[in-house]
């Protein structure tokens, strides 16, 4: 049986649209927030941050154990954004 092969945790997809766009590794307080969440997380979870192939917005998701943790994180990265791209 497959049921107890995969354990399900929440997982929060965040969306923000911004004028400019620049590499993920050009966002140095981007990628810091990126490397903060998932020591966070740890193994409990992952974080995958990129931009959207087909609108000008960034993509963040956040998948871990606890719900508020996962608004938080993706909150710090989707904030370290706007700063890297002088957003408002």
């Amino acid at each position: 049986r497959a049921d107890g092969a995969m354990e399900r945790v929440p997982q929060l997809l965040r969306s923000e649209r911004f004028e400019t766009r620049r590499p993920l590794e050009e966002m140095a307080a981007t990628t810091e927030a990126i490397e903060a969440a998932r020591a966070r997380l740890g193994e409990a979870g992952r974080v995958l941050v990129r931009w959207s192939g087909t609108e000008p917005k960034l993509r963040v998701m956040v998948e871990g154990p606890e719900e508020r943790l996962l608004e938080e994180l993706a909150a710090s990265i989707l904030g370290a954004a706007h700063r890297d791209l002088g957003a408002s």
